[in-house]
C-alpha cells in the first residue's frame, strides 16, 4: 500500500535504501564541488537538501505548513522560520487569460 508520497506506508517494507540513494548523489556532488576547488560544502549541501524536501513536501501537502509540519517532525514555527530563511514561495499558477 502507498502513503502520501507515492513510497510504500511503511518505510521498512520499501526496497530502497534512503542513505544508499543520498551516498551515490551526496558522492557526486561532492567530487564535483572538490575538482573546482570549493569550500564550506557542509553548509551549501545541508541548505540544498533541507530546501528541496522542504519544498517537495510542501507541494504534496498542498502547501499546508501544519501537515508539512508534521511529515517532517518539526515545529510549525520552526518550519515557517525555515521557510522564510530559504527563501521558499509557493510557485504562481500563470494567468491564461489573452
Amino acid at each position: 500500500m502507498k502513503g502520501t508520497l507515492g513510497v510504500a506506508s511503511n518505510p521498512m517494507q520499501q526496497n530502497e535504501n534512503p542513505e544508499e540513494s543520498l551516498e551515490v548523489k551526496v558522492g557526486e556532488f561532492a567530487n564535483r564541488m572538490t575538482r573546482c576547488g570549493a569550500r564550506n560544502l557542509h553548509p551549501l549541501l545541508i541548505r540544498a537538501v533541507e530546501k528541496t524536501l522542504i519544498t517537495k513536501i510542501l507541494a504534496e501537502m498542498k502547501w499546508n505548513q501544519a501537515q508539512t509540519a508534521h511529515v517532517l517532525g518539526l515545529n510549525r514555527n520552526t518550519l515557517r522560520k525555515k521557510i522564510r530563511d530559504l527563501q521558499i514561495h509557493r510557485p504562481t499558477i500563470p494567468d491564461n487569460d489573452p
